[in-house]
């Protein structure tokens, strides 16, 4: 299954604050999320602009 989705930057309001998964948010660090995914689903995520791809944890 492959989609295109655009990314969002979280202000530092949420910085140091548990997210909805119960971890701590970090904002130098990557988080994704899905509306249909659920939690812990591995996924590769590709900047089709630069080809670069993440495994996020």
């Amino acid at each position: 299954m492959a989609e295109t989705g655009t990314a969002a930057h979280f202000s530092d309001e949420f910085q140091e604050r548990k997210n909805v998964s119960g971890k701590i948010f970090e904002q130098n660090q990557l988080i994704f999320a899905h509306k249909k995914l659920p939690f812990s689903t591995e996924i590769k995520v590709v900047n089709l602009k630069t080809t670069v791809a993440r495994l996020p944890k």
